[in-house]
């Protein structure tokens, strides 16, 4: 009687551990799980800022320091600074239509994405940068240029 009791007891924890274990793989899916649905809002919450012209909301989404080229101009700005050089580019350059190209990530913490901006005065290539930082994701680097088609 004593081995069955041991058996028994044995057996018990050994359910528990995996009860434990498939708790903490259900965990992990879900913690992945909300990294990339976070970060497809934020894909979403950047393009439809630049659609509306809501500069605004668009530099909710700008880390601290941006790398930027806009038309060629480059160079690193503070977020204010870069929130005034978009502000300018988007009321000289109204959007009509935004449509998503490319959206690439490597890792959980790096994400790529190129849209194009159809407007009055022509068509443009927008690509931005995205870094995880501190269960967000904010844009490191931006571009916009001319875009030219593989006609």
């Amino acid at each position: 009687m004593g081995i069955q009791k041991v058996v028994d007891e044995n057996m018990n924890v050994y359910k528990r551990g995996s009860l434990f274990t498939i708790l903490l793989f259900l965990m992990g899916v879900s913690v992945g799980f909300n990294q990339v649905s976070s970060v497809n809002d934020v894909v979403d919450e950047i393009t439809a800022s630049i659609r509306n012209r809501n500069v605004k909301d668009l530099s909710q989404h700008l880390s601290s320091t941006v790398s930027m080229n806009i038309l060629n101009e480059e160079g690193v700005y503070s977020k204010v600074q870069a929130e005034i050089v978009l502000k300018d580019f988007f009321e000289k350059n109204q959007p009509e239509e935004v449509k998503t190209l490319q959206k690439l990530q490597s890792k959980s913490t790096y994400r790529f994405v190129v849209l194009e901006m159809q407007s009055s005065k022509g068509t443009f290539r927008i690509s931005y940068k995205l870094l995880g930082v501190e269960q967000s994701y904010k844009i490191s680097e931006f571009r916009i240029e001319n875009y030219k088609s593989a006609d």
